[in-house]
């Protein structure tokens, strides 16, 4: 009896290995690697300031609104003290500029007073002049008195014409009072004026000082704090990275031998290597215009330097992917179609057009 050939038996098992191989780069060819990333904002300032307190620090998760670091800008403070010392300056002139007015009021009241007094003196002495007269006629006794007549006496005229003199003055007096006090009173006067416009230029000092202050633009995380405190900034320096809560964006590097599997709106899987359970659909949104080395980290094989294209894969944001993680991204298929469902192809398809 003719015993079996155990090189059949070897060249057996050495084919299912090939076959089990070949299933399994079949499998693993249309993977890659990448890295979530989430949105990165960084804040700055356009005045040179100085960095009072750091309130935060890297990696801390923040809500919106919240203080993140309290600066200060010397040339404002600087300004602002210089702006107070001149406005007191200005109100000890206008105090000055309001006494001189008022002691015009004096004078001119006193002046008017005068001149009353003066013109009332000269009424007063040509009414005794009149009587004077008068009594001149009283003693003679040939001269009727109630017959006599006389036309044009020059002391009533001169009378008449004291008293429409009073009234002018008086006039003019009032005219002149009431511009007085009305400058008083006034209050835009040149100083108050000026004062008001220092008052301005303060409060808009004091409202970009306020928001030097940093706060957090929404919910997100602390990245890099790229000052410390007691430190002096220049304008747009970078102070702190901040993050959004979650990745928005997931960076892959395809291998060139494959690039041209690949298209701006379609559909890729990203999952998490630490956790199967997170899987998300996501979207390419972007395609590199060149070819680049690849990462280290995004290698199949690290110590072999690969090529390959950037790729840009837009993810749900309720997702549970750490800043930077790696992931892998897989082509979609039937089977993995299945495990999204037709409902969430459909939204993420319309979320795409909606979004170009």
């Amino acid at each position: 009896m003719k015993l079996f050939n155990p090189i059949y038996l070897v060249a057996i098992v050495v084919a299912f290995f090939l076959w089990k191989f070949s299933m399994t780069f079949k499998h693993e060819a249309p993977l890659f690697y990448g890295f979530a990333e989430n949105k990165e904002t960084e804040i700055n300032l356009d005045h040179p300031v100085e960095v009072n307190k750091i309130y935060v620090t890297p990696g801390q998760f923040v809500k919106q609104g919240e203080l993140l670091i309290e600066v200060s800008h010397i040339e404002y403070e600087h300004d602002i003290s210089k702006e107070l010392n001149d406005i007191e300056g200005l109100k000890i002139k206008e105090s000055l500029w309001k006494s001189n007015k008022e002691a015009d009021v004096k004078i001119l009241i006193s002046k008017h007073q005068a001149e009353l007094n003066k013109i009332a003196f000269e009424i007063a002495e040509t009414k005794k002049e009149k009587k004077y007269q008068e009594s001149l006629f009283e003693g003679l006794d040939n001269i009727n008195h109630k017959e006599r007549k006389i036309t044009y006496d020059p002391l009533n005229e001169k009378i008449q014409s004291l008293n429409a003199e009073k009234e002018q003055l008086e006039k003019v007096h009032q005219t002149a009072l009431n511009n007085l006090q009305a400058a008083i009173n006034n209050p835009n006067n040149p100083y108050r004026k000026e004062i008001e416009g220092r008052y301005a230029e303060i409060n808009l000092k004091k409202n970009k000082l306020e928001k030097l202050s940093l706060s957090a633009p929404t919910d997100g995380l602390i990245g890099n704090i790229h000052c410390k405190e007691a430190e002096n900034i220049s304008s747009f320096k970078t102070l702190i990275s901040f993050y959004e809560p979650n990745p928005s964006q997931v960076k892959g590097y395809l291998h060139e031998d494959m690039i041209v599997q690949v298209n701006v709106n379609d559909s890729l899987i990203v999952r998490s290597l630490t956790n199967d359970a997170h899987k998300y659909q996501g979207i390419v949104k972007g395609l590199g215009s060149r070819i680049v080395e690849i990462p280290e980290r995004m290698r199949r094989i690290p110590e072999i330097k690969t090529y390959g294209r950037e790729v840009l894969v837009e993810i749900p944001l309720d997702n549970k992917l750490l800043q930077k993680e790696k992931v892998v991204l897989e082509f979609i298929n039937h089977e993995t179609a299945s495990i999204f469902g037709e409902n969430d192809q459909s939204k993420l398809a319309k979320k795409s057009l909606n979004s170009d």
